[in-house]
């Protein structure tokens, strides 16, 4: 039996614009599946040649397998206000109660990351999150990340602006 998960077509959602950053900032690829019963999102992030993720020897620094989660909730609060194609709000990641790294990490350029993100506590304007990241099925880490996810933007404009 075949235990890989079977990407869903998500095509009408452009993964840019659920994260608020720049072209070579988004790191992660494709929805492959959402469940707003479940609170829930799964990512494809594939590890691309000239990322910042990168050692100049080549190596994965695992840190950022932090920002990779950080994207992976953004593209769910993004799709849960109903965003498909419009900028994605920002947010702002408030604390990591738990980050575990389960493996020695030996990624390399084009290999594919799973990452799976539940919403385990919604006290809006923040909530907590539960993201994993797999790799051919096999679990490489975890974090319990909270967010302030709504936030009112023209606050910071004003105080630029002043």
């Amino acid at each position: 039996m075949n235990s890989e998960i079977t990407p869903i077509n998500y095509s009408e959602y452009d993964v840019r614009a659920l994260v608020p950053h720049s072209k070579n900032m988004v790191l992660i690829d494709k929805v492959k599946s959402y469940d707003e019963d479940k609170k829930s999102i799964t990512m494809q992030a594939t590890l691309r040649p000239h990322r910042p993720y990168w050692t100049e020897k080549g190596e994965f620094q695992s840190h950022w397998l932090v920002e990779i989660m950080a994207q992976s909730v953004a593209a769910y609060h993004s799709i849960q206000k109903g965003a498909k194609k419009a900028k994605a709000d920002i947010g702002y990641l408030i604390s990591i109660d738990s980050f575990e790294n389960h493996k020695k990490l030996n990624l390399k350029a084009f290999d594919n990351l799973t990452i799976e993100t539940k919403m385990e506590i919604d006290m809006r304007p923040i909530g907590i999150f539960l993201c994993t990241v797999h790799f051919k099925n096999e679990h490489l880490a975890s974090a319990r990340m909270k967010f302030l996810t709504e936030t009112d933007q023209s606050i910071f404009e004003e105080e630029v602006n002043h």
